[in-house]
């Protein structure tokens, strides 16, 4: 027999009470009324909606004071997840400490044993790599770089590699193992290129790229401010290219602008990196980056859909949501 609106009312309310005030469990509920869960389950929802019941958190630690900046984030860029960091200072050196120390518990809460997973290369990543800490339960990890390594002006070695990276992340880890890409990041012409992607042990890398995990990289700025820039010599003979094509920032010395439109470089086969569609296809690409003169450079990434998970300061985040839509 159908319940009468009194009866309904009288029972969401004493369900909700029981419910809340007492941890009854549903079963238990359901049976002293003698009606269904989904019955039940349809009585509590009811009653929040009717205000019957109101929820109120008490966040007596302070930790999640972002969190509707995080969701709104989340949707304006199109991500699945945000992890804003307070900072003491809007400076260059305490925003990147901060992003490191949170991206480092991040990244170390996402792996699981028998991952594949690809390091970028940055400040932040190199700090982040810094502040982790051993975790003995995940084994079996197989590292590998997402670039070559940068030589600098006046250098003919190439000194700066992700490798070092990947070896610092391996160490934390029981039977991690690293693959090394002893390549440049961005080869003399086109044909050097061609032959080092050629190799056995760079192809079975670039294999790896295709079927990886997760992934963290940096957000490197404008050519103005990028740190790959300034080092890279290679990138600063085409420094006016990048200039008046207007791109924003890159991720593995992958170029795109405000829109999120890749770069077509006069160097762009001369690359050796991830490309953009192998991380598109990774389930969790993160992104550590802070700083004001990124804030166009982590919105170009967004919507060129190179990294799904952001870490980022309070003081960039807000710069964030207060920058114009598209």
């Amino acid at each position: 027999m159908p319940l009468s609106s009194e009866e309904r009312y009288y029972i969401k309310l004493k369900a909700s009470y029981l419910y809340y005030k007492e941890n009854k469990t549903q079963a238990e509920i359901a049976e002293l009324f003698h009606i269904s869960r989904p019955t039940l389950i349809k009585l509590l929802n009811d009653a929040r909606k009717e205000g019957i019941v109101t929820i109120e958190i008490h966040d007596i630690r302070m930790g999640s004071q972002y969190i509707e900046l995080e969701q709104e984030l989340c949707k304006k860029l199109g991500l699945k997840d945000v992890k804003i960091v307070g900072v003491g200072s809007a400076s260059q050196e305490a925003v990147n400490s901060s992003i490191g120390e949170a991206a480092a518990a991040y990244f170390v809460n996402a792996l699981s044993s028998g991952m594949t997973i690809g390091i970028g290369w940055g400040n932040t990543l190199q700090t982040m790599a810094n502040f982790m800490r051993p975790d003995l339960s995940v084994k079996g990890l197989d590292i590998i770089p997402l670039l070559g390594g940068l030589r600098s002006t006046g250098s003919d070695s190439y000194t700066m590699f992700a490798n070092s990276l990947c070896e610092t992340v391996a160490s934390r880890f029981q039977d991690a193992s690293v693959s090394m890409l002893y390549t440049p990041l961005i080869a003399q012409d086109r044909k050097i290129a061609k032959t080092l992607l050629a190799s056995e042990d760079v192809t079975s890398i670039f294999d790896k790229m295709k079927h990886l995990d997760i992934a963290i990289v940096g957000i490197d700025g404008d050519p103005a401010h990028s740190t790959t820039v300034k080092l890279e010599k290679n990138l600063q003979s085409i420094y006016y290219e990048l200039q008046q094509k207007q791109y924003v920032g890159n991720i593995c010395s992958r170029f795109y602008n405000l829109k999120g439109e890749l770069a077509t470089l006069s160097l762009e086969e001369n690359i050796i990196a991830v490309s953009p569609e192998n991380l598109r296809n990774t389930p969790t690409v993160i992104g550590a980056a802070g700083g004001e003169y990124k804030v166009p450079s982590i919105i170009g990434a967004a919507r060129a859909k190179l990294f799904n998970i952001l870490i980022t300061d309070e003081y960039t985040a807000k710069k964030l949501v207060e920058y114009p839509a598209e």
